[in-house]
């Protein structure tokens, strides 16, 4: 068998695969995020389903094992009907994490009122939530912050008092006036000190999935 294996030059290096679910583009190339990890991975979505859709499409495509939990069915039927071990959960009750085992729950229950859930080891929670007009500017700036524990934080474009309130909560300074810039069919991907604008770019095949 190591006949097949050749010494590669001194100056030769070969590049690490990349590794995690492709998400769209920045301005660097494709970004991709790692899900499973050794500690549970926790993303806060307010910029709307479609990127914890495209998330949830491609994990449920490679293999990974996805539930959500979501009172918008027909939002999640077509695109969990692409996974070998993908399906719906009742929308009740406290987010369900499995005990053990690589995982993606994606958590869509904007409505209801519930915790940021702890989440095991080489897990992933995709908390999709809302952010309310004007005139709940205060709850919601006190929502965002209920999230500054989280390892990611997708948004969509926000005005300069709630991107001020976003950036405080994740520490993002002047990257903050970014927040108030986000393309269309784009999201501010948000990490402590950090924020990437990405662009979505579902295929033909997977808009096909999201129409149903």
């Amino acid at each position: 068998m190591n006949r097949w294996r050749t010494a590669l030059l001194p100056d030769v290096a070969v590049p690490a695969p990349t590794t995690g679910v492709y998400l769209g583009r920045n301005k660097s190339g494709p970004l991709t995020m790692r899900l499973f990890r050794p500690r549970g991975t926790r993303i806060a979505v307010f910029s709307g389903p479609l990127a914890a859709q495209l998330i949830a499409l491609r994990a449920a495509q490679s293999g990974a094992t996805v539930r959500v939990m979501s009172t918008r069915e027909a939002a999640w039927g077509p695109v969990l009907r692409f996974g070998a071990d993908a399906r719906l959960l009742p929308p009740t009750g406290p987010s369900q994490m499995s005990a053990s085992g690589p995982q993606l729950l994606v958590d869509d229950r904007p409505d209801i009122s519930r915790p940021f859930a702890e989440v095991p080891g080489w897990q992933c929670m995709l908390d999709v939530r809302v952010l309310g007009s004007d005139a709940a500017k205060q709850v919601d700036e006190n929502r965002v912050a209920s999230f500054g524990n989280a390892d990611v934080a997708f948004f969509s474009v926000l005005g300069q008092s709630m991107a001020a309130a976003v950036g405080n909560v994740f520490d993002l300074r002047e990257a903050a006036a970014s927040l108030t810039v986000v393309p269309p069919h784009a999201v501010a991907v948000v990490t402590r000190g950090s924020v990437q604008l990405v662009r979505l770019e579902p295929t033909g095949d997977e808009r096909s999935a999201l129409r149903g």
